[in-house]
């Protein structure tokens, strides 16, 4: 007998959990079909050093989630989701052995750029003053489906403020950053938020998520149990309210009948018959040039398909079970430092961002090696087993290398390793090979293969420049969320608003499918 559910949701991570939960208690019968073994997507915890140690392997840090309604709307904590914001969230290691602290709160900011410039503690808190005045513009943005192109710059041109906060979503942090601050180390520090939030550095048009990172309410938080606590929750709420969640389940194809989305079959032949929606997690290529197929699209949708573009920036990953943490050379001149959750080193200057992106955009590791180090369990110990702890260490990088393609990685990621351990060791001395009891290496291709959706190891469904924001993510021309098909609808990170871990995409998804099927927002008081 073929199972019959109103609504399919094709992808388990939190956004097609956010969209399938938000149904569920909306009274439709919902499944959610996860392909692999664990829950989550890029939003995931495993134990891939040693038994005990819990490394995310992808996200990291959660802040949006808070910013918006999914994580009070949903009861997560409630379902087990759980948060620790440190007051020491982000610092910096450089190479004169001075260090520099982000605080929580504004007056140890300040306090802590005092130290490298006065000029630029004043102009850090103008550029914080002048983006609070677009704090709810901006939630308003990442929430809602996107508007036409026209409507915020027609929003922001009536004022003095709007206009210049325009201007800066027409540069790039690159440019802001020069036109605002001097001091080099202060400008890598804020390079380095942008860049590790998906955004490269000199892109033209991304120049307001400079700003937008200051703002975050309650700062970054770190997820209690690891990073895939919070997609368990949602699973809970699913089942709570009468919906099925399932791993271990890969889509093969959606099945379209007379134009219309009508259901699923699974790779190992299961059926499953889709009463009202279809809505994919997983990025539009796969989506629908694979499981739909370009028999069933227009010619102008698959121009848009096949023109989408991963970020040419991934991430190389060292994951490390360790005796202790890292212990900065710089701390002597900072001490809070070795509280801090993550550390960046090796960004004296900016210019490193563009070494790096020089040699990425050339398919080449980038030789200017400049990691940031993350330690959770200095803020959550239940990461590792009693009075040890993990650290995962990130590095920029290339997918596609000009000597070998993809492929090469995987002949020369553990000497790429050794590269970026060695320049720990330089910043943390103690981060030797007795101190370290597990490794693990993650390349560009390993986070392909772990997720179809992460294509080319881009950690942000893809890459976040003018032409895919918005109405343009990623598709233009059917509406918001919705694709050429009937029925099928797209609710994963390659949406509006793009990656990082909100639940943004899954819940303007969710607000589009009950427009269409005039469901009763429960969600709206």
């Amino acid at each position: 007998m073929v199972e019959e559910y109103d609504a399919i949701i094709v992808g388990g991570g939190h956004n097609g959990l956010a969209c399938g939960a938000y149904l569920a208690k909306a009274g439709l019968s919902v499944i959610v079909l996860e392909r692999s073994n664990l829950l989550g997507g890029g939003c995931v915890t495993e134990e891939v050093t040693l038994p005990g140690f819990k490394h995310n392997t992808a996200s990291n840090y959660h802040g949006w989630i808070h910013y918006g309604p999914v994580y009070k709307d949903l009861e997560l904590e409630k379902y087990g989701s759980k948060y620790v914001f440190p007051k020491i969230a982000f610092g910096m290691a450089y190479s004169d052995d001075t260090g520099f602290v982000a605080y929580r709160y504004m007056a140890g900011i300040m306090k802590e750029l005092s130290r490298f410039s006065e000029h630029d503690a004043q102009a850090f808190l103008a550029l914080r003053d002048q983006f609070q005045i677009f704090k709810e513009v901006l939630k308003g943005y990442i929430f809602s489906p996107p508007q036409q192109p026209s409507v915020l710059p027609a929003l922001l041109q009536q004022s003095h403020e709007g206009r210049e906060l325009l201007r800066f979503s027409m540069s790039s942090p690159k440019n802001i950053l020069n036109e605002m601050f001097e001091n080099d180390k202060i400008k890598s520090w804020l390079t380095l938020n942008t860049v590790f939030a998906g955004i490269a550095h000199d892109i033209i048009g991304s120049g307001l998520f400079l700003p937008a990172m200051t703002v975050i309410e309650g700062g970054w938080g770190c997820s209690i149990g690891g990073a895939i606590s919070l997609p368990l929750a949602i699973a809970r709420f699913i089942e709570a309210h009468g919906g099925a969640v399932r791993t271990n389940s890969h889509v093969e194809k959606i099945v379209v009948e007379g134009g219309t989305a009508r259901g699923v079959v699974l790779s190992d032949g299961t059926q499953i018959k889709a009463r009202k929606l279809v809505a994919s997690n997983v990025e539009p290529g796969q989506t629908l040039l694979k499981m739909v197929g370009d028999e069933y699209l227009p010619d102008q949708a698959l121009v848009q398909v096949k023109r989408w573009r991963a970020s040419e920036m991934a991430l190389f990953t060292i994951h490390m079970a360790l005796k202790e943490p890292p212990d900065w050379k710089a701390s002597k001149d900072c001490p809070d430092l070795n509280n801090c959750w993550g550390v960046g080193f090796g960004y004296d200057s900016p210019e490193v961002f563009d070494s790096q992106f020089a040699d990425i955009r050339r398919g080449i590791p980038p030789r200017d090696i400049a990691p940031f180090l993350v330690t959770n369990t200095l803020y959550d110990p239940s990461q590792a087993p009693e009075g040890m702890h993990t650290g995962v260490m990130w590095q920029l990088a290339s997918y596609d290398l000009k000597d070998g393609g993809p492929e090469k990685w995987d002949q020369i990621k553990e000497d790429y390793a050794d590269r970026c351990m060695e320049m720990l060791q330089r910043y943390a001395p103690n981060m030797t090979p007795s101190n370290i009891l597990g490794r693990h290496v993650v390349s560009p291709l390993d986070i392909e293969r772990r997720d179809i959706s992460l294509i080319k190891g881009d950690l942000g469904s893809g890459e976040t420049s003018q032409e895919q924001m918005g109405t343009f993510r990623p598709l233009h021309g059917w509406g918001p969320n919705r694709t050429p098909i009937k029925g099928l609808y797209l609710c994963g990170p390659s949406t509006h608003p793009g990656g990082n871990v909100s639940g943004a995409c899954g819940y303007n998804a969710v607000n589009i499918i009950a427009d269409d099927l005039k469901l009763k927002k429960w969600w709206v008081k």
